[in-house]
C-alpha cells in the first residue's frame, strides 16, 4: 500500500491515506489500485493490524515508502452519506439481530418500527479535517425529518480509492477511520486512471 500522512493540530493528529497498491509490468514500479477490498480485508488481519501500527508509530516496518516526488496528496473534499444500519452491519458482516449487538446499539422493536440510519460525514480543507458519524433509531416517522441534501455536499473529485484515518499519536488511538471507494462506479479496470510510482530504494 502507498502511505500519506497530513499531519494537523500541531502534529498531534495526523490524517493518513492508504492506498491499495499493485506491482506493474515496470520493474521497481508498482500502480495505485482501483479495487479497495484486497486493503480492507488485509487490515484486519492480525498481520495487517500490526504492520499498520509500525506505519502509524513511524517504526521499521516492510511498507515501502514512496520517493517525495511521488507522494500522493488528497483532493481537498466534503463527502456525506446515509443509509440504513441494517445495510451497514451487513456491510460489515455483523447480524443485526444478535442479542449482544442489539442490546449494544440500543435496538428494539420497539424503537426500530420507524427503522435506524447510519449518516457519516468527512471534510478535509488546506486548513482543517472534519469527520463524524452518528447512528439514528427512529421512534416516529423519519420522513417527517429535514436534513441537509447529501447531494448538495458531496462536492468530492477524488480520483483513487483509499483508506483514511485520523490518528492521535501521543493517545496511539485511531479517532475515526474510513473509506474513499470510488471502484463504484468504476466496474471496468479500463476506466481507471493508471498511475505510476517508484519505490525508494535504500
Amino acid at each position: 500500500m502507498f502511505v500519506t500522512e497530513l499531519p494537523v493540530t500541531l502534529k498531534n493528529q495526523s490524517l493518513f491515506l492508504l492506498f491499495p497498491a499493485v506491482p506493474s509490468d515496470i520493474p521497481k514500479c508498482w500502480e495505485v489500485d482501483q479495487n479497495i477490498s484486497g486493503l480492507v480485508e488485509r487490515l484486519t488481519t492480525k498481520e495487517g493490524a500490526d504492520e499498520l501500527r509500525k506505519v502509524l508509530d513511524k517504526q521499521e516496518s516492510s511498507t515501502k515508502r514512496l520517493s517525495k516526488g511521488s507522494m500522493i496528496y488528497p483532493d481537498f473534499f466534503e463527502l456525506e452519506n446515509d443509509l440504513p444500519v441494517e445495510n451497514l452491519l451487513r456491510i460489515i458482516c455483523v447480524q443485526l439481530f444478535e442479542p449482544d449487538v442489539a442490546s449494544r446499539l440500543n435496538i428494539s422493536p420497539e424503537n426500530l418500527c420507524f427503522g435506524a440510519r447510519h449518516r457519516a460525514y468527512f471534510k478535509v480543507t488546506p486548513k482543517n479535517i472534519i469527520a463524524g458519524a452518528v447512528d439514528m433509531n427512529f421512534e416516529t416517522d423519519h420522513e417527517s425529518f429535514k436534513f441537509k441534501s447529501i447531494e448538495e455536499t458531496n462536492c468530492s473529485e477524488c480520483k483513487n480509492s483509499f483508506v483514511s484515518l485520523i490518528y492521535d499519536r501521543v493517545r496511539r488511538t485511531i479517532l475515526f477511520i474510513g473509506i474513499i471507494n470510488k471502484n463504484i462506479e468504476l466496474p471496468e479496470v479500463s476506466k481507471r486512471e493508471t498511475q505510476r510510482y517508484f519505490v525508494e530504494q535504500k
